[in-house]
Order: structure tokens, then C-alpha cells, then sequence
């Protein structure tokens, strides 16, 4: 039986060396995510270690060993949208509507749409 004395330089052998593969692992994720958006967001990414310690009995027992890297959140770009004034039962409220193939324009038709247009209609602007 190998004993350790709890230290930074040992940490990694916890739980039969589970601390070190955990830890590993969030390091890995902050240094992906960094890599896949972090000349966008311009954040650093932390990984904080946290090692939890209770006394049971006489002696004091490591508990947990636990790595977590606060990842900043995910967000798309802006899709505009048209309200749609809906009105059911006598109540009026709203539907939101936005063009799948053009987040920034709500109101572009697709070809399709396009089709079935007359003339007139295709040269006004959109919104008019």
C-alpha cells in the first residue's frame, strides 16, 4: 500500500488517480471552447479545481476531488422577426414569425413565394 501526503504535486492520485482524469478533462474542455469561440467572446476560460474535506470519526477523509470550468453560454446571432396579430375566442395576442433562410430579413419571400407574386407586388419593398 503506497501513502501520499495530500499536496498540489499529488492531487492527480486521488481515488485511484480519478481526480487526475477529471480534472484533465475540464482543462480539455475550457482550452476546446476557448479555441472554437474565444477570439469572439474575448473571455478567459477558469477551471477551477475544488477538493472537499470532512471530518468523520478521529481522522479526516478526502471526499471529493471535483474540476469545473464555467463555460461562457452559447448564444446565436439575432433572427428578426414580425408580429402576427392572432385573435382566438375574442382574445387578441401575438405569434412571432421569422424567415428560416434569412435571419435578418423577416420579410423576404422564398421563391417559391416569389412565384405566385404579380409584378407589383415583387418590385415593393418589403414591409410596405
Amino acid at each position: 500500500m503506497s501513502c501520499e501526503k495530500l499536496s498540489a504535486k499529488n492531487l492527480h492520485l486521488v481515488h485511484n488517480g480519478a481526480a487526475g482524469i477529471l480534472i484533465d478533462e475540464e482543462i480539455r474542455r475550457a482550452v476546446t471552447d476557448l479555441q472554437d469561440r474565444g477570439r469572439e467572446d474575448k473571455k478567459p476560460r477558469l477551471v477551477n479545481i475544488q477538493i472537499e474535506l470532512a471530518k468523520v470519526g478521529d481522522s479526516i477523509d478526502i471526499i471529493n476531488v471535483s474540476a469545473h470550468a464555467p463555460l461562457p453560454k452559447r448564444r446565436t446571432g439575432s433572427t428578426h422577426a414580425q408580429p402576427v396579430e392572432v385573435k382566438t375566442e375574442g382574445q387578441t395576442g401575438y405569434d412571432l414569425w421569422f424567415q428560416t433562410l434569412n435571419a435578418e430579413n423577416a420579410d423576404q419571400p422564398t421563391f417559391k413565394e416569389m412565384e405566385n407574386l404579380d409584378e407589383e407586388e415583387v418590385r415593393r419593398a418589403p414591409g410596405e
